[in-house]
């Protein structure tokens, strides 16, 4: 009777340690998943996802620390951690402001252009378009300002102007400023969106404006930009 009593304990046992075990490995299957898609996002330079996925990485990999009975070692999940933060750190950075932006807009054919500066020499007319995952600029623009396209370069599939997507190099600013709100450490495309228009120099993207929480007024045609914290 002892023997049976004490052998079902220790089945109970391993049966709970069974599903503790299963369900600590769902949560790493889970950790390894969203690691996998922020890469994935990020090589389509779609940062909005690439953020999103990478922090709930980081929040499965520290709960999956803090847990006593769990298989892979510290080192290993410390890895990981700091993999999503040496991915996070090519994000780009918006600037911290005190209140809402308020700037003017022009608003054409239910498209709603915004005048920006760029690296905080130059002055562009972007297409503010929120379906687009980067914002680019046309090599029309990039000649006045005297540089050249890189030659060569590995092209990136990315989605704008609705779903479309195409292919396009990159190249690194230091700055995309509207007034007082500003977004630095940007690589946006370049490319030829608009080639019976001149006068738009490129697109304004989710790159920009995913740290922002963004209100259109038509009646007034104003953009509000309030940092989102």
């Amino acid at each position: 009777m002892i023997y049976f009593r004490n052998s079902l304990l220790i089945f109970v046992a391993f049966l709970l340690l069974s599903q503790f075990s299963c369900k600590t490995s769902s949560i790493v299957d889970n950790a390894i998943k969203k690691q996998g898609a922020a890469r994935y996002a990020f090589n389509q330079r779609d940062y909005k996802n690439t953020k999103k996925y990478c922090l709930e990485a980081k929040d499965l990999w520290v709960a999956i620390k803090k847990k006593e009975h769990r298989s892979m070692p510290d080192w290993a999940i410390n890895e990981n951690i700091d993999s999503c933060n040496y991915l996070l750190s090519f994000l780009p950075v918006p600037d911290s402001v005190d209140s809402p932006v308020i700037t003017p807009i022009k608003i054409a054919k239910n498209r709603i252009f915004v005048d920006v500066l760029i690296n905080q020499t130059s002055k562009a007319t972007l297409l503010l378009d929120t379906g687009a995952t980067c914002s680019l600029l046309t090599p029309e623009f990039l000649n006045t300002l005297g540089v050249d396209p890189p030659k060569d370069q590995h092209e990136y599939t990315v989605k704008l102007l609705g779903k479309e997507q195409v292919k396009m190099p990159f190249i690194s600013l230091k700055e995309i400023r509207i007034d007082e709100a500003a977004v630095s450490n940007l690589h946006v495309g370049i490319y030829s969106a608009f080639p019976d228009q001149p006068y738009i120099n490129g697109i304004l993207g989710a790159d920009f404006l995913m740290h922002y929480t963004v209100t259109i007024n038509h009646e007034n045609s104003t953009l509000t930009l309030t940092l989102e914290l």
